[in-house]
């Protein structure tokens, strides 16, 4: 665990790359299963569970991105990464969390774009699907 990052609430959201996306992270939620087990309700009125399953998961939490800087120069920056982001969001993300563990996936589902305060700052408040558990990145491994 990573001390000095959870101290300060240090998440972090980048691009396939590597590269920073240059979006604050707000409206945080940890991760969570995208699929529990199921369960069918038999005539004898007990219900019965399937054996444990592999689950993906999945994070929520609002991408902000401060457009309006101290000097025209800065504006420009700053509103180019988020256009930028808007023409990279169909790609693969990495988030490392407040406890310096990884996360990879696809933004799915939800896509919400917000502008509240006109110019200065842009939400999107969003849903990364990661095809591993819950427990964080390890490899590339598509299951097969």
């Amino acid at each position: 665990m990573d001390i000095p990052r959870l101290e300060g609430f240090n998440i972090q959201f980048l691009y396939s790359d590597g590269a920073d996306t240059g979006a604050i992270i707000t409206n945080y939620k940890p991760p969570r299963p995208a699929y529990f087990r199921k369960g069918i309700r038999t005539i004898s009125g007990y219900t019965q569970f399937q054996e444990n399953i592999k689950s993906d998961c999945i994070i929520e939490f609002t991408a902000a991105f401060q457009i309006k800087g101290n000097t025209d120069v800065e504006t420009q920056a700053n509103a180019q990464k988020y256009l930028t982001f808007l023409s990279r969001c169909t790609e693969r993300f990495t988030l490392i969390n407040e406890f310096g563990v990884t996360y990879k996936g696809y933004i799915q589902e939800k896509f919400d774009p917000d502008t509240p305060i006109e110019g200065d700052i842009y939400y999107i408040s969003t849903e990364l699907l990661c095809n591993h558990d819950i427990s964080g990145w390890v490899s590339d491994d598509d299951g097969f």
